[in-house]
C-alpha cells in the first residue's frame, strides 16, 4: 500500500464517524447520511493521495460534506425538510423544536459546535466564512435558542 493510500485511509477511520453524524443531522436518513459522506471522501480522495494536503484536513472535509449536502437538498425534489431527531423527554422535545425552527446555517453553526465539539475558528475556517461573522450568527442563533 502506498503512503498517500495509507493517508487517505487514516483520514477516514478518523473522520468516517463525525461526518456521518453531521451528514445525518442535515439530512435526516441514515442512507443518504452514508451516501453523503461517500461522496465527500470521493471528492477530496485525489487531494489527500498525492499533492499537498490542506492544513486543517478535518475543516477542509467538513466544508465538502457541507456542500455535498447542500447539492444534495437542491437536487431533492420533494422539498421536504429533515425529519425531528426523536426526542427522549419533555426538555429534549422543547429543544429539538427550538432547533428546527433555526435556518439551517445555524443549526449547521450549533451541530458544529456542539455536535462536533469544533472550535470557532475551524468553523469560520469549514464555511469560508470571517471569524466575526461565525461568533455573531452563532449569538443570534443562541438567543433564537434562548426566545424558545
Amino acid at each position: 500500500m502506498s503512503a498517500g493510500a495509507a493517508d487517505f485511509e487514516a483520514v477516514v477511520r478518523r473522520f468516517a464517524a463525525p461526518l456521518f453524524r453531521y451528514c445525518l443531522r442535515e439530512t435526516g436518513e441514515a442512507a443518504t447520511a452514508e451516501d453523503m459522506v461517500q461522496e465527500t471522501f470521493l471528492r477530496t480522495c485525489g487531494t489527500l493521495t498525492r499533492g499537498p494536503k490542506p492544513d486543517n484536513v478535518g475543516a477542509w472535509l467538513f466544508g465538502v460534506a457541507r456542500n455535498v449536502c447542500r447539492e444534495q437538498r437542491r437536487k431533492d425534489s420533494r422539498g421536504v425538510p429533515p425529519p425531528a431527531t426523536p426526542a427522549r423527554s419533555g426538555e429534549n422535545e422543547k429543544l429539538a423544536a427550538a432547533m428546527e425552527s433555526l435556518d439551517d446555517e445555524e443549526r449547521c453553526l450549533l451541530h458544529l459546535k456542539h455536535g462536533e465539539g469544533r472550535s470557532c475558528r475551524e468553523i469560520a475556517e469549514i464555511l469560508g466564512q470571517p471569524l466575526g461573522t461565525v461568533t455573531s450568527a452563532m449569538a443570534r442563533a443562541y438567543g433564537k435558542l434562548r426566545e424558545k
